[in-house]
Formats: C-alpha cells, sequence, structure tokens
C-alpha cells in the first residue's frame, strides 16, 4: 500500500503528538493550517509571491534585516518600507536607487511597487551629527558642539573661538600679542580683498545696503536708492542705538553721513580722527589729531551746536597755479580745486570770477591770491565791479578805503577775500592786500 488517506488523526496509543518520522509535503494547490502554535526548529523558506503576516506584533531576533536578496546584477528597484495608513497617504523610507540616497516622504506606492518610486518630501525630526550636503536645513536652532563648516570655509563657525569667519577656516587675528601671547577676540572675520579688475568688476570685502523706502527693506530692486545705517547700542537699554554712519546713493549724487541725517537714531556726542606718525601695530599714545564734538550749554552762555578742533597736528591745502602763471583783465578762479592761488600779474585785474563757491545763505569762505609783479610798473585790482561770484554779476570788491588795490611791482602781493552770504542771501566780498613781500 502507497497512500493511506486520514481524515482526522486524534487519538493514537501512548501519549504525546504524532511524529512524522519521514517529514510530510503538503501537495502544490493544497492548505496547511495550524490552530495552535507552530515552531520550527530548522529553517523556515517561502517561496511564494506574498508573505502576509497578520499578528498583533513582530519581534524578530536577528539584528541585521536583508531586503531584496538574490538579486544580481544593477538593481532598478528602490528599497525600503512603505507605511500603509489606510485612507492617509501612505509614507516610505526609501533608499532611492535614482540619486543613490536615502529618502523620506509621502508616497501613493503600496508594498507590491517596483521600480523608481514617487516622494513628496517629508520632514524628519531628529538629532543630526555629521555633515549635509544639498538641499537645504530649517532649524530653530542649530547647536554643535564641534565647528560648524560650510563650503570649505566659505562660512565658518569656530566654536572654541567664538566666531564666525567668512572665507576663513580661521578666524581672527593670526597674530599673539600682549603679555599673555594670547589671540585677540574678533567675532566676524571676513578674509577677503578689495580691488578692482581689468573687465571693471570690483572685488569688495563688505558690501551692505537696500532699497531705502520706508526701512526695513531686504530688496535692491529700487533703480533710484539705496542706503545703509551702521549702528551701535546706546548705553541705555531704553534708548535708541547710536548711528555713527550713514551712505544714501541717490539717482541724482551718492552721500556719506558721520554722525549726520540718520533719522530717528541717536547721534554721537564726539567724533576723533587719528593716525600714527609710524606704521607701528600699536599706538604710541591716544592723542587724536581732528575731533568733531558737540558743546553742551555753559552758564550764562547759549547752546553750541559743536566745535572741530584741531590737535596734535598741522593743517595745509593744496595752491593751484604758480608765479609764472600769467593774467591779466579778468582772472578766473575754480575754488572746487583749491582755495589758495598764485598767478603773475602782466596787468591790471579789472574782476576776479570766482567758481563753485558754496553760496549757501550764513556762509563764510576766504580765498587767497598770491599775485607777483614782475619789474617795471605797478598793477591794480579794480574795487568797482572788481569780483563776481559762480558767474553771476560782478559786484563791488570792499578794500578798505573803497578805492583800487594797487600791486606793487618787483613784489609778491597776498590779496585775501572774505565772501560773506548772509541769513537773507544778500553777498558781500571784503578784500585785504599785503604788499611789498
Amino acid at each position: 500500500m502507497s497512500t493511506l488517506k486520514v481524515d482526522n488523526i486524534q487519538n493514537r496509543v501512548g501519549t504525546g503528538a504524532p511524529t512524522l518520522t519521514y517529514g510530510a509535503t503538503i501537495p502544490s494547490g493544497q492548505d496547511l493550517s495550524v490552530g495552535g502554535d507552530l515552531t520550527v526548529t530548522g529553517n523556515l523558506t517561502v517561496s511564494g509571491t506574498t508573505t502576509t503576516v497578520n499578528t498583533t506584533n513582530t519581534t524578530i531576533q536577528d539584528s541585521l534585516l536583508e531586503l531584496n536578496t538574490g538579486a544580481t546584477g544593477n538593481n532598478s528597484n528602490d528599497l525600503g518600507l512603505i507605511f500603509e495608513r489606510g485612507s492617509d497617504v501612505n509614507v516610505a523610507f526609501i533608499w532611492d536607487e535614482s540619486v543613490d540616497k536615502f529618502a523620506l516622504g509621502t508616497t501613493s506606492a503600496v508594498g507590491s511597487a517596483t521600480g523608481n518610486l514617487t516622494l513628496s518630501t517629508g520632514t524628519l525630526v531628529a538629532n543630526l551629527e555629521g555633515s549635509q550636503s544639498g538641499g537645504s536645513v530649517s532649524a530653530t536652532t542649530i547647536t554643535g558642539s564641534s565647528d560648524i563648516n560650510i563650503g570649505s570655509g566659505k562660512l565658518f563657525v569656530d566654536v572654541s573661538e567664538s566666531a564666525v569667519g567668512v572665507l576663513t577656516s580661521a578666524p581672527g587675528f593670526p597674530a599673539a600679542h600682549g603679555a599673555n601671547n594670547a589671540n585677540a577676540d574678533c567675532a566676524l572675520d571676513v578674509c577677503f580683498s578689495g580691488a578692482g579688475t581689468a573687465d571693471d568688476v570690483p572685488h569688495i570685502s563688505l558690501y551692505i545696503g537696500a532699497d531705502s523706502g520706508a526701512g526695513g527693506t531686504s530688496t535692491r530692486t529700487d533703480n533710484a536708492q539705496k542706503e545703509f545705517r551702521i549702528a551701535s547700542p546706546h548705553y541705555h537699554n531704553e534708548q535708541l542705538p547710536v548711528a555713527f554712519a550713514m551712505a544714501e546713493n541717490l539717482n541724482t549724487e551718492n552721500r556719506l553721513y558721520i554722525g549726520s541725517n540718520t533719522g530717528s537714531c541717536t547721534t554721537p556726542t564726539s567724533i576723533s580722527f587719528k593716525v600714527n606718525s609710524s606704521n607701528t601695530v600699536t599706538s604710541s599714545s591716544n592723542l587724536h589729531q581732528l575731533e568733531l564734538r558737540g558743546i553742551t550749554a555753559h552758564s550764562g552762555g547759549d547752546t553750541f551746536y559743536g566745535r572741530l578742533e584741531l590737535r596734535n597736528a598741522g593743517f595745509s591745502e593744496s595752491c593751484q597755479g604758480g608765479y609764472s602763471t600769467q593774467g591779466s583783465g579778468t582772472m578766473t578762479f575754480d575754488c572746487a580745486r583749491a582755495t589758495t592761488f598764485a598767478r603773475e600779474a602782466v596787468g591790471n585785474v579789472t574782476e576776479i570770477a570766482l567758481k563753485n563757491l558754496d553760496l549757501s545763505n550764513d556762509r563764510v569762505q576766504t580765498v587767497t591770491i598770491f599775485y607777483f609783479v614782475a619789474s617795471g610798473s605797478d598793477r591794480t585790482v579794480a574795487y568797482n565791479n572788481g569780483v563776481s561770484l559762480n558767474g553771476g554779476s560782478a559786484q563791488n570788491l570792499r578794500f578798505s578805503g573803497g578805492s583800487d588795490a594797487t600791486l606793487k611791482a618787483g613784489k609778491i602781493n597776498m590779496l585775501t577775500l572774505v565772501i560773506h552770504q548772509d541769513g537773507g542771501g544778500v553777498k558781500r566780498v571784503f578784500g585785504t592786500l599785503v604788499d611789498e613781500l
């Protein structure tokens, strides 16, 4: 007998479950149903198309799981996990073969999908370590226990030095100074030199500013005006900051203000300028050469708006022309080039034409002209209609005595002109001549 059909094995002689000494084969197309626990002490091989596990919890002792086992050649399928979410869109965590990167996000794919899956990028909430390349990072706080290097030194955060470097991975001063031989602290280090290039494209170390508008803009689309303001905190936390510099670039002119025109910000009470007397690294003294400072009211006096003081330094200006620069009749002087001039008077001076003066109200300007007269007869400078200002009509040049001034022959004669325009716009020019020098 080669075949024994038994519908139900329920009892046997002896105790315990029956043993299939020679194994058992379930024919194709037939099912095996186990009502209790199934224990397999050997290996379990499932060769079907789908393995379905309908358990509440699945525990696996293996420390490593291998997906896509048995694959050969180039892999064309994305690998990973797909999470079924019922009526909500599924989510997946996969290895994307098309870009050779891990990806996670939402997807319409199910577990039977193959090939290149389509994902909508999701969000990963985690503490990350290592390097991030490509894409963007959005975080409320980025905390690192070591340096942060973006773009191989393009932007570098030095944790130990508490400094940020732009185009440098070593922000701060390269040399050590002082008795402790310590590096100077520097919170922001921009390591880039500024210069022009052959094709007129500039190299700029620091580039700041945006459209003026109502302030607080971060665009550069306005072709009529740009500006920037630099300020430091006021000593009192409830006061406005102290704005010490502002640039206003208009389509008509470009302006730089130092402590001026800074809107509602507080302005400095003193601006000092200082240079060293040599190229030494450290200053030999704290003395400055030029100071502009506000003056407060003194007892019994009015409030002064400010005072410009020159200290520990001399003052000089350029002189335009020379004693061989000849002229007579109407002689023109460009006060945008200089306010001191030298000329040889080869004839009488009938009019002194001054150009590019500041003719605003309540202004005083001084112009000095050194006239040389070679040997021969004396020359004169006209009193009546002897001077014109910025191309206007000639007016009297007011000499003491109310007459023409005489330039002595064979001498250097110094003529000083004081141009005064009062608050009503009336212009007067006063002349003083020192001859026989």
